[in-house]
C-alpha cells in the first residue's frame, strides 16, 4: 500500500504561458494527484521564492517538485536551474524542464546542469504518469 507521501509534495509550475500551466495543471490533475500547485510566471518570482524558503531551514529537496520552461521574462529557466543546483540546499530538489524546444543544445545544457527530466511540449497524459509515477 503506498502512503499519502505525495500529498506532502508542492508542485511548482514555473510557466508565463497561461495555456501551457493550465494544460500542465489539467493532465496533473488527470493523473489523480492531489498535490498543492503552486505557479510562478517568472524566473526572478521562482528564485525569490526558493530564498525565502531556503532561510526557513526546511530541507526543499523533499518539499518540491519544480515543473520549469527554459523561456520566462526576467530571468529563464536554464538561469533558475543553474541558481538551484550551485546552491547546496537547492541542488537535490527535482526538477522537470518542460519547453517547446526540442533543441537538443538546450536540452543537453539542462541535463549537464542537473535536470531531473526535460519533456518537450506540448504537456500530455504521458508526461503527467511519469511525473506521478517517478517523482512523487
Amino acid at each position: 500500500m503506498k502512503l499519502d507521501i505525495d500529498r506532502k509534495k508542492i508542485i511548482i509550475i514555473a510557466d508565463d504561458d497561461d495555456d501551457s500551466y493550465i494544460l500542465e495543471e489539467i493532465y496533473l490533475r488527470k493523473t489523480d494527484i492531489k498535490n498543492q500547485i503552486i505557479r510562478f510566471c517568472d524566473g526572478e518570482e521562482m528564485i525569490d521564492f526558493l530564498k525565502q524558503e531556503e532561510i526557513k531551514g526546511d530541507p526543499l529537496w523533499e518539499k518540491y517538485i519544480i515543473l520549469m520552461d527554459i523561456r520566462m521574462p526576467k530571468i529563464d529557466g536554464i538561469s533558475v536551474l543553474e541558481f538551484m543546483k550551485k546552491n547546496s540546499c537547492l541542488q537535490k530538489t527535482p526538477v522537470i524542464m518542460v519547453s517547446a524546444s526540442s533543441n537538443p543544445n538546450f536540452i543537453a545544457q539542462c541535463r549537464n546542469l542537473g535536470c531531473s527530466d526535460y519533456f518537450v511540449k506540448p504537456f500530455d497524459f504521458e508526461k503527467a504518469k511519469e511525473i506521478k509515477n517517478n517523482y512523487l
